[in-house]
Protein backbone atom coordinates (compact mmCIF):
# COMPACT_ATOMS: atom_id res chain seq x y z
CA UNK A 1 0.00 0.00 0.00
CA UNK A 2 1.72 3.45 -0.94
CA UNK A 3 -1.56 5.48 0.42
CA UNK A 4 -4.12 5.44 3.53
CA UNK A 5 -6.88 2.96 2.44
CA UNK A 6 -9.82 4.18 3.93
CA UNK A 7 -8.12 3.79 7.24
CA UNK A 8 -4.75 1.21 6.84
CA UNK A 9 -1.52 2.50 5.34
CA UNK A 10 1.86 1.03 5.69
CA UNK A 11 5.14 1.83 5.50
CA UNK A 12 8.73 2.06 7.63
CA UNK A 13 9.68 3.65 11.01
CA UNK A 14 12.76 5.95 10.48
CA UNK A 15 12.76 7.31 14.10
CA UNK A 16 11.89 6.50 17.03
CA UNK A 17 12.30 8.78 20.32
CA UNK A 18 14.71 10.54 17.86
CA UNK A 19 16.99 7.39 17.23
CA UNK A 20 17.45 6.79 13.51
CA UNK A 21 15.84 3.01 12.62
CA UNK A 22 14.11 1.26 10.31
CA UNK A 23 11.26 -0.91 10.75
CA UNK A 24 8.49 -2.22 8.46
CA UNK A 25 5.39 -0.69 10.13
CA UNK A 26 1.41 -1.37 9.20
CA UNK A 27 -0.82 1.78 10.73
CA UNK A 28 -4.42 0.72 11.41
CA UNK A 29 -6.80 3.76 12.64
CA UNK A 30 -9.25 2.69 14.67
CA UNK A 31 -13.12 3.58 15.83
CA UNK A 32 -11.81 5.80 18.37
CA UNK A 33 -9.11 7.65 16.06
CA UNK A 34 -6.57 6.20 17.64
CA UNK A 35 -3.04 5.03 15.46
CA UNK A 36 -3.05 1.44 15.74
CA UNK A 37 0.76 0.93 15.00
CA UNK A 38 2.02 -3.02 14.43
CA UNK A 39 5.95 -3.08 14.32
CA UNK A 40 7.96 -5.64 12.44
CA UNK A 41 11.55 -6.69 12.45
CA UNK A 42 12.75 -5.79 16.10
CA UNK A 43 15.16 -7.21 17.06
CA UNK A 44 15.97 -9.08 20.25
CA UNK A 45 17.93 -6.60 22.16
CA UNK A 46 15.46 -4.15 20.87
CA UNK A 47 11.67 -6.27 22.76
CA UNK A 48 13.16 -5.64 26.68
CA UNK A 49 13.38 -2.04 25.64
CA UNK A 50 10.16 -1.49 24.04
CA UNK A 51 8.23 -3.71 27.31
CA UNK A 52 9.90 -0.96 29.46
CA UNK A 53 10.61 2.06 27.65
CA UNK A 54 8.56 5.13 27.16
CA UNK A 55 8.19 6.69 23.43
CA UNK A 56 7.53 10.52 22.88
CA UNK A 57 7.35 10.29 19.00
CA UNK A 58 7.78 7.93 15.91
CA UNK A 59 8.01 8.88 12.26
CA UNK A 60 6.88 6.50 10.22
CA UNK A 61 7.40 7.31 5.79
CA UNK A 62 5.19 6.17 3.74
CA UNK A 63 5.66 4.03 0.64
CA UNK A 64 4.62 7.55 -1.19
CA UNK A 65 7.10 9.53 0.94
CA UNK A 66 4.66 11.39 2.68
CA UNK A 67 5.03 10.94 6.67
CA UNK A 68 3.45 10.10 9.66
CA UNK A 69 4.46 11.81 12.79
CA UNK A 70 3.09 10.48 15.93
CA UNK A 71 3.61 11.32 19.66
CA UNK A 72 3.04 9.91 22.94
CA UNK A 73 2.92 6.20 22.15
CA UNK A 74 1.93 3.15 24.53
CA UNK A 75 3.20 -0.22 24.14
CA UNK A 76 -0.12 -2.88 23.75
CA UNK A 77 1.60 -6.01 22.81
CA UNK A 78 5.21 -7.46 22.33
CA UNK A 79 6.02 -10.83 20.75
CA UNK A 80 8.57 -12.47 18.98
CA UNK A 81 8.91 -15.20 16.13
CA UNK A 82 10.98 -18.33 16.20
CA UNK A 83 12.31 -20.16 13.28
CA UNK A 84 13.13 -23.74 13.36
CA UNK A 85 16.89 -24.41 11.82
CA UNK A 86 18.33 -27.72 11.53
CA UNK A 87 15.79 -28.54 14.41
CA UNK A 88 17.16 -26.27 16.59
CA UNK A 89 14.77 -23.11 17.73
CA UNK A 90 16.07 -19.87 16.89
CA UNK A 91 14.95 -15.96 16.96
CA UNK A 92 13.12 -14.65 14.08
CA UNK A 93 12.17 -11.13 14.61
CA UNK A 94 10.06 -9.21 17.24
CA UNK A 95 6.72 -7.58 16.72
CA UNK A 96 5.63 -4.47 18.44
CA UNK A 97 2.22 -3.21 18.69
CA UNK A 98 2.02 0.79 19.41
CA UNK A 99 -0.76 3.13 20.51
CA UNK A 100 -1.27 6.92 20.24
CA UNK A 101 -4.07 9.29 19.82
CA UNK A 102 -2.09 12.16 18.38
CA UNK A 103 -0.76 11.61 15.23
CA UNK A 104 -0.09 14.33 12.19
CA UNK A 105 0.13 13.43 8.38
CA UNK A 106 2.31 15.81 6.01
CA UNK A 107 4.88 15.99 3.19
CA UNK A 108 7.54 16.43 6.23
CA UNK A 109 8.01 14.93 9.56
CA UNK A 110 7.61 17.29 12.46
CA UNK A 111 9.47 17.15 15.45
CA UNK A 112 7.51 19.19 19.04
CA UNK A 113 9.86 22.42 18.47
CA UNK A 114 8.92 22.89 14.77
CA UNK A 115 5.80 26.04 14.29
CA UNK A 116 2.80 26.66 12.49
CA UNK A 117 1.46 29.62 11.86
CA UNK A 118 -1.94 28.35 10.53
CA UNK A 119 -3.91 25.19 11.60
CA UNK A 120 -6.42 22.95 9.61
CA UNK A 121 -8.63 20.13 10.73
CA UNK A 122 -11.13 18.20 9.35
CA UNK A 123 -13.91 17.32 11.67
CA UNK A 124 -16.87 14.61 12.43
CA UNK A 125 -20.15 15.59 13.25
CA UNK A 126 -19.24 19.03 11.96
CA UNK A 127 -23.15 20.21 11.59
CA UNK A 128 -23.85 19.52 15.43
CA UNK A 129 -20.66 21.20 16.34
CA UNK A 130 -20.66 24.36 13.62
CA UNK A 131 -24.12 24.49 12.49
CA UNK A 132 -23.93 25.59 8.69
CA UNK A 133 -24.47 23.01 5.71
CA UNK A 134 -23.59 23.59 2.42
CA UNK A 135 -26.81 22.87 0.85
CA UNK A 136 -30.47 24.42 1.03
CA UNK A 137 -33.04 21.50 1.42
CA UNK A 138 -35.76 24.67 1.73
CA UNK A 139 -35.81 25.34 -1.78
CA UNK A 140 -38.04 22.97 -3.78
CA UNK A 141 -37.76 20.22 -0.87
CA UNK A 142 -41.04 18.57 -2.20
CA UNK A 143 -39.46 17.93 -5.19
CA UNK A 144 -36.08 16.82 -3.90
CA UNK A 145 -38.90 13.95 -1.94
CA UNK A 146 -40.47 12.91 -4.83
CA UNK A 147 -37.40 12.89 -6.90
CA UNK A 148 -38.64 15.24 -9.66
CA UNK A 149 -36.90 18.07 -10.82
CA UNK A 150 -34.13 18.10 -8.20
CA UNK A 151 -32.69 21.34 -7.86
CA UNK A 152 -29.98 21.60 -4.75
CA UNK A 153 -28.24 25.25 -4.75
CA UNK A 154 -24.81 24.36 -3.12
CA UNK A 155 -22.69 26.91 -1.90
CA UNK A 156 -19.63 27.13 0.71
CA UNK A 157 -20.87 27.80 4.46
CA UNK A 158 -18.74 29.62 6.64
CA UNK A 159 -18.51 31.29 9.81
CA UNK A 160 -15.82 33.43 11.07
CA UNK A 161 -14.52 34.91 14.06
CA UNK A 162 -12.02 36.95 15.33
CA UNK A 163 -10.35 36.13 18.95
CA UNK A 164 -7.89 37.57 21.26
CA UNK A 165 -5.53 34.79 20.00
CA UNK A 166 -6.04 34.69 16.50
CA UNK A 167 -8.72 34.41 13.28
CA UNK A 168 -11.11 31.09 13.65
CA UNK A 169 -12.97 29.87 10.59
CA UNK A 170 -15.61 26.67 10.67
CA UNK A 171 -16.50 25.76 7.37
CA UNK A 172 -18.34 22.94 5.46
CA UNK A 173 -18.08 21.93 1.99
CA UNK A 174 -20.34 19.54 -0.67
CA UNK A 175 -19.06 16.32 -1.05
CA UNK A 176 -20.44 13.51 -3.19
CA UNK A 177 -20.19 10.28 -4.66
CA UNK A 178 -21.48 8.76 -7.83
CA UNK A 179 -21.81 5.62 -9.66
CA UNK A 180 -23.10 3.65 -12.55
CA UNK A 181 -26.48 3.44 -11.00
CA UNK A 182 -26.47 5.90 -7.73
CA UNK A 183 -25.67 9.67 -6.66
CA UNK A 184 -24.96 10.73 -3.07
CA UNK A 185 -24.62 13.70 -1.28
CA UNK A 186 -22.69 14.35 1.41
CA UNK A 187 -20.86 17.72 3.42
CA UNK A 188 -17.83 17.65 5.14
CA UNK A 189 -16.34 20.21 7.59
CA UNK A 190 -12.95 21.60 8.68
CA UNK A 191 -12.12 24.48 11.45
CA UNK A 192 -8.94 26.58 10.46
CA UNK A 193 -6.83 28.51 12.91
CA UNK A 194 -4.66 31.35 12.59
CA UNK A 195 -3.12 32.34 15.82
CA UNK A 196 -1.41 35.97 16.38
CA UNK A 197 1.57 33.79 17.54
CA UNK A 198 2.94 30.92 15.47
CA UNK A 199 2.04 27.69 17.39
CA UNK A 200 4.60 25.05 18.52
CA UNK A 201 3.33 21.67 17.44
CA UNK A 202 3.97 20.45 20.91
CA UNK A 203 1.47 23.06 22.24
CA UNK A 204 -1.05 21.69 19.24
CA UNK A 205 -0.38 17.76 20.41
CA UNK A 206 0.22 17.98 24.04
CA UNK A 207 -3.76 19.39 24.12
Amino acid sequence: MSELKENWCSGNICFLNGIKVDYRAEVYFDEYYQSVITVYGVEKEGLPTAESGQYTSAVIQLENKEYLTVFDLYVKEISDYINIIDEEPGFDGGKVIFISSTTLKGKNYFEEEDSCKELIMEITDGFELIGVCPYDLNKNYTDILMYEKIEIPIQLSSVHANTIIGELWMQAYPKYTHGKDSFTLGFSHSIRFKPIQALKVREIVKH
